[in-house]
């Protein structure tokens, strides 16, 4: 077996050594008793046969084997297809030239003297000094000799790729996720850039492109291939649910008072309280699908999210007591405080926009949805992104198509971040004199 097929090869061991690899089987048995209880002691014996409401029986019947076929099948799907692997590997992005020019630019704008009182913000500084770096082939600029005012970066590696100590680089695109220091997401075991929203999977051994979360309900991961059936999936159980319950409220009244002695069977009682459970729990399921949905995110989006909030929750407790905070989250206080920098900040590196050799980091506040677009979009990438991918076979469609992901909304907001200064160029020295 080749090495890619051992990438995408299920480890079933692995999955049934862990109690999570067993929770679907119970939960698949429960369904098929919910079946029998259902359909045969409420259904047939109870409505059919005590009642005699043979019409109600049927239609019932029709409507419950409906939402169980549509479970089912949305279940079976989502293993079919599984999560998906990335359409092709993202090779390394040639970010070298952008640090030395980020370097000389932020030595420059440390100097007192290169700063200008005419300039209206610090972007307008930068838009300046950047002008005068040009690119050229002169080595001073890599020894860091930048004593004339126009300064030659030796930045002459234009071509889209380049091989150095056995990688491959190819240019940036014009927007990606980063971390602090601007470098993008590699996955060693992939040997390839994080693109599309991807995150490892050890159960797959792969990365998987939009990763949405694992559901431990289902029993497999949710990604871009499957996440459409995941979602049929969510509403057919809580359809279900609904259904069997209202059915059971609207006629349990009627079989109780039918005779002096009759009441409802012990099996429909105990998947009444069951149900009631299920219901509980899944329309806050159903909430949350809809809630990415409309968004455009996933479950991995939030998480990261949820994660700062409650870094900057648990370190107000330490400063303040656990009771202040409850007061101050009662008062409205907002304990999410985008002046404070946390381990699980999400940054973005973007190209200047008028020069071209300079790169900036821009850090995101959590209400900032990058692929937020309106509903009706949304919905389409949901359900079509599969189709999408099928297109996609290099580095630089799945580049160009990441950018495409991001939502016009969002790439003005990052524009207007620029001009308010809210960003850091991307370089290795310290600015000092930059406000």
């Amino acid at each position: 077996m080749s090495s890619e097929e051992d990438r995408t090869k299920i480890n079933w061991d692995y999955r049934f050594r862990s109690f999570k690899g067993w929770v679907p089987v119970i939960v698949l048995v429960y369904i098929g008793f919910t079946q029998y209880a259902f359909c045969y002691e409420f259904l047939y014996n109870e409505l059919n046969k005590t009642l005699g409401r043979r019409s109600v029986f049927i239609g019932l019947c029709i409507v419950h084997g409906w939402l169980s076929f549509t479970l089912l099948s949305s279940w079976f799907f989502i293993f079919y297809f599984g999560p998906g692997k990335p359409p092709g590997k993202v090779k390394l992005f040639d970010l070298e030239k952008y640090v030395r020019t980020g370097n000389i630019l932020t030595e420059k704008l440390n100097d007192n003297s290169m700063v200008s009182t005419t300039d209206a913000s610090l972007n307008d500084t930068i838009t300046r000094i950047g002008s005068s770096l040009t690119i050229g082939e002169d080595e001073k600029a890599g020894r860091g000799d930048n004593n004339n005012n126009n300064i030659n970066i030796n930045i002459n590696d234009t071509n889209s790729e380049k091989e150095n100590e056995g990688f491959s680089f190819i240019d940036p695109p014009e927007i990606f996720f980063c971390d602090s220091e601007g470098l993008p997401f590699w996955c060693s075991t992939c040997k390839s850039i994080k693109s599309l929203r991807s995150h490892h999977s050890s159960w797959y051994n792969t990365c998987v492109p939009k990763f949405d979360h694992f559901c431990v309900w289902i029993g497999d991961l949710i990604g871009y291939r499957n996440n459409q059936y995941y979602i049929i999936f969510v509403f057919s159980f809580w359809l279900l649910f609904l259904f069997d319950v209202i059915s059971m409220i609207c006629f349990s009244s009627k079989l109780h008072n039918f005779g002096k002695t009759h009441t409802l069977h012990p099996v429909l009682i105990i998947m009444y309280i069951i149900d009631c459970f299920w219901f509980t729990m899944i329309t806050s399921l159903v909430y949350t699908t809809v809630k990415h949905l409309i968004n455009n995110e996933t479950t991995m989006d939030m998480l990261q999210i949820n994660k700062r909030r409650k870094y900057l929750r648990d370190d107000a407790i330490k400063k303040t007591g656990t009771w202040r905070v409850m007061m101050q989250i009662l008062r409205g206080y907002n304990i999410d405080d985008d002046s404070v920098v946390t381990p699980y900040e999400r940054y973005i590196n973007i190209q200047h926009p008028v020069l071209s050799n300079i790169r900036l980091i821009i850090r995101l506040k959590q209400d900032e949805k990058p692929y937020k677009k309106d509903i009706w979009s949304n919905i389409k990438d949901t359900f079509l992104i599969r189709d999408k991918y099928k297109s996609l076979d290099n580095s630089s469609s799945i580049l160009e198509f990441d950018n495409e992901s991001f939502s016009d909304n969002f790439k003005s907001l990052i524009n207007d971040k620029i001009q308010k200064n809210d960003f850091r160029i991307m370089s290795n020295v310290v600015p000092t004199n930059l406000n």
